[in-house]
């Protein structure tokens, strides 16, 4: 039991040693693939830890938190229609660097990322003659025992990017494998994150 608990003492340290918390946030594009209309944009801020497995190899999980929005004009065009989305999403992506100067590398990720919607608030307000008639929240589209949208959803993906001494810009995108409200999520997202 004590060797069990020294190698595993052992393989914690050196993944430690071998490991990289980022810090960054960036810009998110949120498309629901059944209806353009309601696509969304916003930011995201978070952190991941870096760890390399082999060689150039290595796996970076993550948490970040989301919040993308839309306002416009109401489906009857007489008001607005305000639209917001927040979510805490866990990154597990693998990555491969390939280095091209002494503190510069590109590198490519893929992989999964559970995405748990945390509020989507549909405000809309219908008003004729500069007149509100009618000022409606439609609460949690998440909340409830039989939400209108599934609160959890397992997206594929990946993408690429470039690191720079400590400084690391990415571009990736996200598919949403399960259907929400008869749709699919999908995350375009770029942004940047500084290396401890």
């Amino acid at each position: 039991m004590k060797k069990i608990l020294t190698i595993a003492t052992m393989l914690l340290i050196g993944i430690t040693a071998s490991a990289q918390l980022q810090v960054g946030a960036g810009f998110m594009y949120e498309m629901i693939q059944s209806d353009n209309s309601a696509n969304l944009s916003g930011l995201y801020a978070g952190a991941s830890y870096n760890i390399k497995i082999a060689g150039n190899f290595g796996v970076a999980p993550g948490v970040y938190y989301t919040i993308a929005n839309k306002k416009g004009a109401n489906l009857w065009g007489f008001g607005e229609k305000n639209v917001t989305d927040h979510n805490v999403i866990v990154p597990i992506y693998l990555n491969y660097s390939i280095p091209v100067g002494r503190d510069a590398s590109f590198f490519i990720f893929a992989g999964p990322t559970a995405d748990l919607g945390i509020a989507y608030n549909v405000k809309e307000t219908i008003s004729t003659k500069g007149r509100v008639i009618i000022d409606g929240d439609s609460g949690n589209l998440y909340a409830g025992d039989d939400p209108l949208i599934p609160r959890f959803d397992v997206k594929a993906g990946g993408g690429v990017g470039f690191k720079y001494n400590h400084y690391v810009f990415s571009v990736g995108y996200d598919y949403g494998i399960l259907e929400r409200n008869n749709s699919h999520f999908n995350l375009l997202h770029a942004g940047f994150a500084y290396s401890f």
